[in-house]
């Protein structure tokens, strides 16, 4: 299990995830976007390469 933490900004504390996800007028792609997300919460991060070398 992982935990996903939202980026809060430091001047309002506002989330700017959940500020996009609201903006985001395709019902289609905001289901996908919470979707993915969720699957990452549990470990399944899909195919995706780490970032290595110092990056």
């Amino acid at each position: 299990m992982y935990e996903i933490q939202h980026y809060l900004t430091p001047d309002d504390g506002r989330d700017l995830y959940v500020d996009w996800l609201e903006k985001l007028r395709d019902t289609t792609a905001k289901i996908a976007v919470v979707r993915r997300v969720s699957r990452i919460e549990l470990g399944n991060f899909g195919y995706h390469n780490f970032c290595r070398d110092g990056v």
